[in-house]
């Protein structure tokens, strides 16, 4: 992920991977994908 603006972050849908299928399954369909992302961590 990448910070982009204070409530803007990108992300990386070229490299290979579970999430770029699952998006490119989405746009066959033409549904969009809805993300959340949890900062932070677990002591």
């Amino acid at each position: 992920m990448m910070l982009r603006g204070r409530d803007k972050v990108g992300i990386n849908l070229t490299a290979p991977s579970d999430l770029r299928e699952i998006y490119l399954a989405c746009v066959a369909r033409g549904e969009k994908l809805p993300c959340s992302f949890a900062v932070g961590g677990w002591h």
